[in-house]
């Protein structure tokens, strides 16, 4: 109920995301809205519906209306947000493809969500060169300048709304779009690594940045974010919280451990976003004098392991941290490291598929891993799962039904979860045959798959181990000694189809093993 009326009072009567963004464009139309690391290129809440209105316009001019799909994979850069709300001007979906994916797993993303228009950086060319030649003739793609790639390719439209006017459109076009309408497409993969679109309504994206009010995120307020803007929780907590309270976004192009902190410094970040790894990465980098000497007081994400605690926050001078989990499918899980200790806050409980007696589901005792799920209520804004677009069988799987009384459902994570006596929840382990890698799903399956298409190899196996920063353990066999097999080989016959996430380094233990013996 809490949730619901502070999620009323930033929705107002205009319903939809970017009703809520043009709203903060007429409360702090002078506050800075965007600041982007690399260049320092700023925008003010007014300078970047200016430029977002053009791309509305261009948008437009391409025949481009409410409804349709339009596909981007652009890095962070102020484009991607910006095409992002010029769409939702126009009530058009956008699916946000991922960045590391190659030509085959771009081709399934575009194929499931069937977009009118692709939007992609020109350093990605080499991709869509494939991708072009097996698309639907129709299908326009258009490359967006990235200042690195020098030429132009006729094959590919080329994006300009410089010129294109900065007025709003039409108000009858913003007033069309619904808070039920979906607004963004956001991949996931299951146990076969396909990308699979899930949907993010207004409401979602709207209710799942209100939660960040309970760190009081203020207008005066500079969220720092290095995380791909392709995913949920930096486009939602991030990009999304700040526009609903007229903060800043302080965006930069990846995470660097290097340049986290003093970027952090030098652009007078009050708030960053955070997954597990990062936080890894960045208590593993040499300590510096500049360490403390950021104005950070909290840190939003997800994904943290039991073996990174609080001490490991409070040396990086972080007073308090907020975790949540799967927040735009609308979780209420969180907790709070604080100045004093840690507490849960709006715990749902860990729950799974193994069955009592009476055939309901029960909570877990405390240390006992579970599956984390969310329940579903369709008649709620918040709390109404829409599933993967056009993918009825697969959006059936991630419901589970008759959980705790009969006829209730709820949304199946695929995370497994435990908490101490304490109410602090700890991420466990992804169900199935995957595993998460630099802060993506990587399925087993996916790439045995590819190591068993290289020549001579009989069998391969991948699977996670302990104890190690690299998690990932690969054996394979061959079929005799008269096949050599050298770990470089198998990874140049992986790079070219194979999302870069997913690739293993020769420094990783492999084990090769011939006719039985190692």
């Amino acid at each position: 109920m809490l949730l619901w009326c502070v999620f009323r009072r930033f929705m107002g009567n205009g319903g939809s995301a970017i009703n809520v963004f043009l709203k903060s464009v007429r409360k702090y139309p002078n506050n800075e809205a965007l600041v982007y690391t690399p260049t320092d290129k700023r925008y003010t809440y007014k300078e970047l519906d200016e430029e977002i209105n053009k791309a509305a316009h261009w948008l437009f001019s391409h025949d481009i209306k409410q409804g349709q799909v339009i596909s981007i994979m652009l890095d962070n850069s102020p484009e991607f947000i910006i095409f992002w709300l010029a769409a939702m001007k126009l009530g058009v979906v956008t699916s946000c493809i991922n960045t590391t994916l190659k030509s085959m797993s771009i081709l399934q993303s575009i194929e499931t969500v069937t977009p009118s228009i692709i939007i992609f950086h020109a350093k990605y060319r080499p991709e869509f060169k494939t991708v072009v030649s097996q698309s639907d003739p129709s299908l326009k793609f258009f490359e967006f300048p990235d200042g690195t790639t020098p030429t132009r390719d006729p094959t590919f439209h080329q994006v300009n709304f410089s010129n294109q006017p900065k007025t709003p459109p039409p108000v009858s076009w913003v007033d069309s779009v619904k808070v039920d309408d979906i607004a963004l497409l956001i991949y996931t993969s299951g146990t076969t690594g396909n990308p699979k679109p899930a949907i993010l309504t207004n409401a979602k994206i709207s209710g799942g940045s209100v939660l960040l009010n309970i760190v009081d995120l203020k207008e005066s307020d500079r969220l720092y974010c290095s995380l791909p803007l392709y995913h949920s929780s930096p486009a939602v907590l991030g990009w999304g919280s700040c526009f609903s309270r007229g903060a800043t976004l302080i965006l930069a192009p990846k995470f660097s451990a290097s340049r986290f902190i003093p970027d952090c410094i030098a652009h007078k970040a009050t708030a960053i976003l955070y997954i597990g790894e990062l936080c890894r990465f960045l208590c593993n980098t040499p300590p510096s004098p500049q360490d403390r000497q950021h104005n950070i007081r909290v840190a939003v994400g997800n994904g943290m392991r039991p073996t990174f605690g609080r001490d490991s926050w409070i040396g990086l001078g972080f007073r308090k941290c907020l975790s949540f989990t799967e927040v735009a499918k609308g979780m209420r899980t969180c907790s709070i490291i604080g100045n004093v200790g840690r507490r849960g806050l709006g715990l749902l409980g860990n729950l799974g598929p193994l069955r009592g007696e009476d055939g309901f589901c029960k909570p877990c005792k405390v240390g006992e891993v579970g599956e984390l799920v969310s329940v579903i209520d369709d008649k709620s804004l918040t709390k109404a799962f829409k599933g993967y677009y056009k993918d009825r069988v697969g959006s059936e799987k991630k419901v589970l039904k008759d959980v705790f009384r009969k006829g209730d459902k709820y949304f199946r994570t695929g995370d497994t979860v435990w908490k101490d006596a304490d109410g602090f929840v700890y991420f466990s382990d992804r169900i199935g045959d995957t595993f998460r890698w630099k802060g993506e799903n990587v399925s087993t399956l996916q790439v045995a798959g590819v190591i068993h298409a290289f020549p001579g190899v009989l069998e391969a196996n991948v699977y996670v181990h302990t104890g190690t920063l690299k998690q990932k353990k690969v054996e394979y066999r061959n079929q005799g000694f008269n096949h050599s097999l050298v770990n470089g080989d198998v990874l140049f016959w992986m790079k070219p189809g194979t999302n870069s996430y997913v690739l293993f380094t020769e420094q990783e233990r492999i084990s090769v093993i011939a006719n039985g013996l190692n």
